[in-house]
């Protein structure tokens, strides 16, 4: 009766021709839900982010682009300024106040469709469909699309590196094709510093066999480079900050060290890893951590992968390496640059599950399959909450207008203890088109305030205000009151060397 049924479903017109275009439509139908619902106010407004959307807000608004990138928490030196452009240029062609979140949950969807090319590469569209599903429910991929912070795009470029590397692996492609996968390789290094493992992959196109093996080599070095030309101009109109920096940091700001012996490598990191890019319980994380090793491990003895697939698999066990030697913190939720492997190599498993021989096997492993994709929808459902320093920003936002109904503001920090939180509020009000350089001066108060300022004081949560238009510029100054505007904000993160 199975039989029969198989039968009838591989003949039919619907499943040939629409049956895997169908079901990839539905899968980033899931995966728009997950992103974009409850939002904006899943979107936090955390430091980082706050800063980015105002950088990013104003440097659309003003054509102006920074000539770094953030500053990275391990020392005195920025990353590249492609987060930014990126921002930046998706903020002007789509004018929304949200437009620099929008476009992280945007590139996320369109990662989704790029997993899905990779397995078609790799294999048939099956196992894209198989990576696709993965890519679309998982936690580690969502947070990412729904935060703004530089090492969120790590992925991203990690995926479209691999996939630009299997097509010229597979294929013969023109040398524009190693040309964009050094531009890939190195937009993710600007983006973030753990991308730079990724430059084994030029390497390894010099085993591929290939006439062209030589010049998409240096092709994708060329590539590379290319991308850093902003930076190292940077640094030599600037006195040599980011070099002096690094070397700083080199000499002086090791990361902390952390007990790292094999055993702890394999039987902590990995599994706790594994199961929370998939967004699953340790107990079954560690249990498809196995099983995605043994079958890729099956592939290799039984000579079931391709060339692609046998240098990914290199790429990985050499990162693995590497990763298991560095000495500072290797937190589960900040390598995303390794998502594509975990998503590879647990596709595989799925995927030998699903074409067993055994038809009985077949059918358990897709429903298998679909109760761990509805599995992992449902965890991620339950944690769509709203941020509350969004819901927080928002409230305060419109406390301030509705004191004020009438009126547009300028808002002031406290000795740059509430600096943050002003922002915050200054963005909600700057999509309320309440803005204005010579509006009410707002005070925003702390527990450090000075006693100058006769109101009472009050915690971040229950910030209170109060009009300080009776009082002058410089009598702000003199009692540690600092003007909050989207040009201060810029000025201060994104030129900051002229400081």
């Amino acid at each position: 009766m199975i039989r029969k049924i198989d039968s009838i479903l591989s003949k039919n017109f619907f499943a040939k021709k629409y049956f895997h275009t169908s079901l990839l439509l539905l899968i980033i139908l899931v995966a728009c839900f997950l992103r974009f619902y409850n939002t904006p106010n899943r979107y936090g407004f955390d430091p980082d982010a706050i800063r980015d959307a105002i950088i990013t807000t104003y440097g659309a608004s003003t054509f102006q682009v920074p000539l770094t990138g953030p500053f990275s928490s391990l020392g005195p030196f920025t990353f590249g300024p492609w987060y930014y452009y990126q921002l930046i240029l998706f903020r002007i062609l789509v004018p929304l106040a949200y437009a620099p979140w929008i476009y992280m949950s945007f590139i996320s969807l369109v990662v989704i469709f790029v997993f899905y090319k990779i397995g078609e590469l790799l294999e048939n569209k099956t196992f894209g469909l198989i990576l696709a599903g993965l890519a679309a429910i998982s936690p580690a991929q969502i947070a990412p699309a729904t935060g703004l912070s530089n090492p969120n795009l790590i992925a991203v470029q990690a995926v479209f590196a691999l996939w630009i590397f299997i097509i010229i692996v597979k294929k013969t492609p023109s040398n524009w094709w190693a040309f964009f996968l050094g531009v890939s390789i190195g937009i993710g290094i600007n983006n973030h510093y753990q991308l730079s493992t990724f430059l084994l992959l030029p390497v390894l196109l010099l085993f591929t066999g290939k006439t062209k093996r030589f010049a998409y080599f240096l092709i994708s070095l060329i590539g590379v480079l290319s991308t850093f030309i902003p930076i190292i101009l940077f640094d030599l109109t600037h006195n040599h900050l980011e070099i002096i920096g690094i070397i700083h940091t080199m000499r002086n700001g090791r990361p902390n060290y952390v007990p790292n012996r094999w055993l702890l490598y394999l039987r902590d990191f990995w599994p706790n890893f594994w199961s929370h890019t998939l967004g699953i319980p340790i107990v079954l994380g560690a249990i498809i951590l196995l099983f995605s090793v043994g079958a890729n491990i099956f592939l290799i003895f039984k000579k079931k992968i391709s060339k692609a697939y046998l240098l990914l698999l290199l790429t990985f066990v050499a990162i693995f390496i590497i990763l298991r030697f560095y000495p500072g913190e290797r937190a589960v939720y900040y390598l995303l640059f390794l998502h594509p492997f975990i998503f590879i190599f647990t596709g595989a498993f799925f995927y030998l599950f699903i074409n067993s021989k055994l038809l009985y096997l077949k059918y358990a492993g897709i429903i298998a399959f679909i109760i761990f994709l509805i599995f992992i929808f449902f965890t991620n459902l339950s944690d769509t909450h709203s941020f509350e320093s969004h819901t927080t920003a928002v409230s305060q936002a419109k406390q301030i207008s509705a004191k004020y109904p009438r009126s547009k503001f300028i808002l002031y920090s406290c000795k740059g203890i509430t600096d943050y939180q002003v922002q915050a509020i200054m963005f909600i009000l700057q999509t309320m088109g309440k803005l204005d350089s010579n509006g009410v001066k707002v005070g925003i108060f702390s527990s450090s305030c000075p006693v100058a300022i006769k109101s009472k004081y009050s915690s971040w949560e229950k910030v209170e205000t109060t009009n300080l238009l009776s009082m002058s510029d410089s009598t702000l100054r003199k009692n540690g009151w600092t003007a909050i505007t989207l040009v201060s904000v810029y000025d201060a993160y994104a030129k900051w060397y002229t400081k």
